[in-house]
């Protein structure tokens, strides 16, 4: 399996946002931000004015930017965490399950190294394994359902935050990402 790096495209937009400079202006001020979705997390929310009178309030598009970049460092947090976990689990499944040259058997077969009128029972249950372990890599990235909780309750969190992430979110994300790799690290021995 080659290690790939999957960058969600709220990141993708980042850096194209970051590569053009930007003149010096304020936040237009606008009296209210409506939810951006409608579901059980946002009903008890009100129509008020976002932001502490001290704040300057927030456009939605500036909300929705910066919830769109927190959902998307996430979800890369959280994919590459989990990627790495699969990645041992599904070696040492193969190696426990199949004998040891299993791994090299499954990117073979993956790829196509063997027809399969040809292939054996034992080839047969490799390739069933390793689409498995194929289709949960897949469904590491946050769905769309997930991402949709998320926003009302990053929304909030954003808005008491006078409408940035905080510095210290993005620390919190990179530790995260080193410790949980260390620690999958230690686990997997």
């Amino acid at each position: 399996m080659e290690d790939k790096i999957i960058v969600p495209n709220a990141l993708e937009k980042l850096k194209a946002d970051l590569s053009i400079p930007t003149e010096e202006k304020e936040i237009p001020v606008v009296a209210s931000v409506q939810a951006h979705t409608t579901d059980e997390l946002t009903d008890n929310m009100e129509d008020e004015p976002i932001g502490l009178p001290s704040q300057k309030l927030l456009t939605p598009e500036l909300l929705e930017s910066e919830v769109s970049i927190a959902i998307g460092m996430i979800d890369f947090t959280q994919h590459n965490i989990f990627r790495v976990a699969v990645k041992y689990k599904s070696k040492n499944k193969l190696k426990n399950t199949f004998g040891e040259n299993a791994v090299e058997r499954a990117e073979m077969l993956k790829d196509g190294g063997v027809a399969k009128d040809s292939m054996s029972e034992e080839d047969k249950a490799i390739l069933r394994v390793q689409k498995k372990i194929d289709e949960v890599v897949q469904g590491l990235p946050f769905s769309d359902e997930e991402s949709k909780v998320l926003r009302p309750l990053l929304e909030r969190y954003i808005v008491a935050n006078n409408g940035k992430l905080p510095e210290n979110f993005f620390a919190y994300l990179g530790l995260i990402q080193i410790f949980g790799g260390r620690l999958l690290n230690v686990l997997m021995l």
